[in-house]
């Protein structure tokens, strides 16, 4: 790799003849992963790029990284070696701070442990592990019973008592059924790994809780359940006209949809639950499909919330409203992951 390097790259310059690169910002943050490099990295791939070039990450200026990203540079990177039959090249450069939060988080380690990017290692060093409770990466694998998922979120349990004296019992129990429900739908019905990142920020108040897997997305699973008569309570649509819209532009967007609603009536815990809850604590969601993302606020949340038991045709003009607005619902190819998504921003006020 150090002769390949040398020959072909300069780090910092134009990318000569063997790599496609793409540059990160200083800040890696959700907004700029999905808006900014995605759509470079789904060009690279549509396009067919990398039958002659090699894809490589260039964090030549990054200094943060957002803990919400982690999980998310995970999978994609997983879905770019599947796709293209090699890893990406990921260059992070010597910058102590930046290396520490990254080895803290386990970003370093779960990268080497399932072969995602190929570091350039050389310039991995010079920084001082450091072991910090208050944040953290789980890789959650697809053979996870229930209760196992259930038992690593007691580390997030213990994080919480050590630092919000004011933060009881009740409440955490509340945050670790939000981070299992959305680990126990990855596994089960995206059916695969998934990888989880929290990370407490006492002195905004605020816990950050990202969840990722690699999985088929929100609409073929709950498509796949309606063809069978699995699914029987939808709330804004029949199963029946779920199963239409397999080819819409939007058929992701509906399914998010209803997946977050699906549970509203039931003494089940569930995503509507989750959603209500960080709504309910002045916090802020998003949920990703593959081409699909929603921004989920306490306006939005509550407009749809108002129409569940209206006529269903409402709930599509509600939606038409959403999607010209721009401000809530993304949909575009160029945004495309494979898998869900979800980033959790709860205050603790």
């Amino acid at each position: 790799m150090k002769k390949i390097l040398r020959e072909f790259i300069m780090i910092g310059m134009r990318v000569v003849m063997e790599y496609y690169i793409v540059r990160f910002p200083q800040k890696i943050s959700t907004f700029n992963l999905y808006f900014e490099i995605l759509p470079q990295i789904n060009k690279f791939i549509n396009c067919s790029i990398y039958e002659s070039k090699r894809l490589f990450l260039d964090w030549g200026i990054v200094d943060i990284v957002n803990p919400l990203v982690i999980p998310d540079l995970l999978v994609m990177g997983k879905w770019i070696k599947k796709v293209c039959g090699k890893s990406a090249v990921l260059y992070i450069p010597t910058k102590e701070t930046l290396l520490s939060y990254l080895d803290n988080v386990k970003f370093l380690q779960y990268n080497s442990d399932d072969e995602i990017y190929e570091v350039l290692e050389e310039y991995i060093g010079g920084y001082l592990p450091k072991k910090d409770p208050n944040k953290k990466t789980y890789h959650i694998e697809n053979n996870y019973t229930e209760d196992m998922i259930w038992n690593v979120m007691g580390t997030v349990q213990d994080s919480f008592s050590a630092i919000y004296d004011k933060w009881d019992n009740n409440n955490s129990i509340i945050v670790m059924n939000m981070i299992w429900n959305f680990c126990v739908n990855s596994t089960r019905h995206g059916k695969t790994d998934c990888y989880v990142t929290f990370q407490n920020l006492k002195s905004i108040q605020k816990f950050m809780v990202s969840v990722s897997d690699w999985g088929t997305g929100i609409y073929t699973s709950m498509y796949e359940r309606a063809c069978k008569d699995e699914i029987m309570n939808l709330h804004f649509m029949t199963p029946k006209r779920l199963v239409e819209l397999k080819n819409d532009k939007y058929k992701e967007l509906h399914a998010i949809m209803e997946a977050i609603f699906y549970r509203s009536d039931t003494p089940d815990f569930g995503i509507y639950d989750a959603v209500s809850e960080t709504v309910k604590r002045k916090g802020i969601i998003r949920i990703s499909s593959n081409d699909t993302r929603v921004v989920i606020t306490d306006n939005f949340y509550n407009n749809f919330v108002s129409i569940l038991h209206e006529n269903k045709e409402k709930y599509f003009s509600e939606i038409d409203k959403a999607i010209k607005d721009e401000k809530n619902i993304f949909v575009d190819e160029g945004i495309y992951m494979p898998g869900v998504q979800c980033e959790l921003e709860i205050g603790f006020q």
